[in-house]
Order: C-alpha cells, then structure tokens, then sequence
C-alpha cells in the first residue's frame, strides 16, 4: 500500500503567500493607527499589493501574469486576519 501523496505548493507560490502575510500584517498595523478594522487593511493591502505586483509584472519587466501568483499573495491576509480575530474574538 503506498501513502498518499499530497500537492505540493510551488515555492513561487510559498514566496508571494509570504510576502503577502508580511504585507498584510503591516496593512493591519497601519489601519490601526489610523483607527479603521485590521482586518480590512490586512486584506486590502495583501490584495492589492498582488494585483500591483503583477501588473509590474506585465508592464515593466515584460514578463507572464500569473493570476494564482496574485491570489496567493493575497491569501497571505488570511492567516493574519485569523490571528487578529483569534486574538480579539470573533466580532
């Protein structure tokens, strides 16, 4: 009997989540200096920072958009909108 293999994340795809929880958190620390949710700025940031990232992408360097490479970037929000709610409680 052979063990399953799960899917593997490609590590592209491991930097931009990365990269979005990074951005996410400082999106959320600054939302909350300047008194909105954190968790809309966590959101916001890491969402647009992927869209930015590939349009740079595509207008600058020239190179192949990857639309997962943006949703992975902003899936990076999740983990700190999690943690904040987790932290707070759920309201």
């Amino acid at each position: 009997m052979h063990p399953r293999n799960f899917p593997q994340l490609p590590a592209d795809k491991g930097n931009h989540f990365a990269y979005g929880c990074v951005i996410a958190l400082a999106g959320a620390v600054v939302a909350s200096l300047i008194g909105c949710d954190p968790r809309s700025g966590a959101a916001l940031s890491a969402i647009t920072a992927g869209i930015v990232k590939e349009a740079l992408d595509y207008w600058t360097w020239g190179g192949g958009v990857d639309a997962l490479d943006a949703v992975a970037t902003a899936a990076g929000a999740v983990p700190v909108v999690a943690g904040y709610c987790l932290a707070v409680g759920w309201q």
